[in-house]
């Protein structure tokens, strides 16, 4: 079964659930009267039809049926049942539930002191309509009102009110529109990925996937808070924008492209701005077992490239077992900046902020950037900061590849520039680590950044004696030109490895220790040696 198929037993049995919820209206309406027995008990109960005159105020229970209830500005002392084509209910309140069937059903500026139980084709809790609970299934759904939980079954769910609690949803499609004030957790059963408004408010987020039970459906899940994916070669901004909704994913089977955005999941082939946006939202992610993997999760954009002024993500990103996951990318503001299909498109990073821890079992994992693997144009990351902690254990059959408190790694002519790195790094490593980044590609610049987050590496599973490479600000990959200027490593390495060689306070050059070959292109100036002579270096050798 794909990974992100909800089994058809679970998928009838959440329905069920729902379901039994609407027999109390089943059973309601077996007491309603005929037109013979219309009129008002001795208890204060009002019975009656079309052909009798609304009622402006019921001392008892209110039961109705025939084709086309308009109740107006009425005081109802206990319940409604009613039953019909067309019911609408406005301006009234209600001292005890409601109960309704129809076609159609729209309760406004009503209050309701019990719980909302409604089934039709199309249904809304409307604008200045207040209840305990809101139960309802239809064609369509829609809660514009408020309500302290709810329960929504349909074809289209569109939550667009206030909930005080928790909310169950099981639809095709989900849509939480701009006014959404939801304070507890969206348990969402959909086909679909939701459709989030700029400003909804939502305390978390739960997706289950569902989809026909006779459908076969491939891991290609593209998920963002605010968007989740953009056309190819199109421009656009967000601006500020937050997200405060936390995200769940459990993989039961292997996944090999979902995309994890706090705001935006794919933009990889397109140039967005990103201007003064916030991530709130946690995400945990647990693993079935070694090997499954997903493609990116960053706490502002999963993939892609673009410009990044003053965004911070404060959302811990979380890996709730030692399951790795290999190959994939892990960010505090971007996960992957990926390929862009030779469209030219760059990336530029300014003032931007990861406050959250990252634990994280994956393959590259940074603060700011998991991994930049393929920028073509000259790239820049600038007035950077990294205050959250960050650790990788060890996994059950490989280990981190990269790590870096700005950036996991960089491949192509980026400029580093006055960034900060002040978290602490925790992994057992296969390959780099570096206070700022890994650098793998020609023309990678650090000028001014600084590293005052302590590194701790524990033993990998490898057995090549030069892993891992270990540098307080950039662990330089291949043979390409690096320029290191005014750096400064303040901190503690701790490091379990095979050879004192493969750890430097500045910079490390993998090539010359896993292949012999001499260190020509690097240019380290001394200031930044000199800034980082009160590094200390404590080494484990291993057998």
């Amino acid at each position: 079964m794909p990974c992100n198929q909800f089994p058809s037993t679970q998928h009838r049995k959440a329905w069920g659930r729902i379901t039994i919820l609407f027999a109390l209206i089943a059973l309601a309406l077996t007491a309603l009267p005929t037109a013979s027995f219309a009129g008002t008990d001795t208890a204060g109960n009002v019975l009656a039809t079309d052909n009798d005159v609304n009622p402006s105020g019921v001392e008892g229970d209110l039961y109705w049926a025939g084709q086309a209830l308009n109740l107006d500005d009425t005081s109802i002392d206990r319940d409604i049942i009613a039953a019909g084509d067309t019911l609408s209910i406005r301006d009234c309140t209600v001292g005890g539930a409601v109960r309704l069937a129809a076609r159609t059903i729209d309760i406004a500026k009503t209050t309701v002191d019990g719980s909302v139980t409604v089934a039709g084709q199309h249904v809304v809790l409307n604008s200045g309509s207040a209840a305990n609970c809101f139960y309802a299934m239809g064609e369509t759904v829609a809660l514009r009102g408020s309500t302290k939980s709810a329960a929504l079954a349909g074809d289209t769910v569109t939550i667009d009110g206030t909930v005080e609690g928790d909310v169950e949803v099981w639809a095709d499609k989900l849509v939480l529109g701009k006014n959404a004030r939801i304070t507890g957790t969206v348990n969402a059963h959909i086909s679909e990925d939701p459709e989030r408004a700029a400003g909804a408010e939502v305390g978390a987020l739960k997706i289950d996937r569902t989809e026909n039970e006779n459908a076969t459906t491939t891991a290609n899940d593209i998920i963002g808070g605010i968007v989740a994916g953009t056309a190819d070669k199109t421009e656009g901004s967000l601006v500020n924008c937050t997200n405060k909704g936390n995200f769940s994913f459990d993989f039961p089977g292997a996944v090999d492209t979902g995309q994890y955005g706090g705001l935006f999941g794919h933009a990889e082939k397109s140039n967005w701005t990103f201007s003064n946006c916030t991530n709130e939202g946690t995400f945990t992610v647990t693993f079935a077992d070694p090997g499954h993997q997903f493609h990116s999760l960053g706490g502002i954009l999963a993939t892609g490239y673009g410009v990044f002024d003053n965004c911070v993500n404060k959302g811990k990103i979380t890996f709730n077992n030692s399951n790795g996951t290999k190959y994939r990318r892990t960010g505090g503001i971007v996960g992957c900046v990926g390929s862009d299909a030779g469209l030219g498109y760059t990336l530029r990073m300014t003032n931007c902020r990861n406050e959250a821890d990252i634990a994280a079992s994956t393959a590259s994992v940074g603060g700011l950037i998991g991994i930049a693997e393929k920028v073509a144009s000259p790239a820049l990351i600038e007035n950077c900061i990294n205050t959250g902690n960050m650790t990788s254990p060890t996994m059950a059959d490989y280990d981190l590849f990269y790590m870096g408190g700005i950036a996991g790694k960089v491949a192509g002519a980026f400029t580093l520039k006055n960034c900060i790195n002040r978290g602490n790094l925790t992994a057992a490593v296969e390959r780099d680590i570096a206070g700022i980044a890994v650098a793998g590609d020609d023309n990678a610049v650090f000028d001014g950044c600084e590293n005052y987050g302590n590194i701790t590496v524990v033993a990998n599973h490898k057995t090549d004696k030069w892993r891992p490479i270990v540098a307080g600000i950039v662990a330089i990959e291949n043979d390409k030109v690096t320029t290191i200027t005014n750096c400064t490593c303040k901190c503690t390495i701790d490091a379990t490895l095979y050879q004192a060689t493969s750890v430097g306070a500045v910079y490390v050059f993998q090539k010359t220790w896993e292949k012999g070959v001499e260190d020509k292109k690097t240019v380290c100036d001394e200031a930044s040696k000199t800034n980082s002579a009160e590094t200390t270096i404590r080494i484990t050798t291993r057998e």
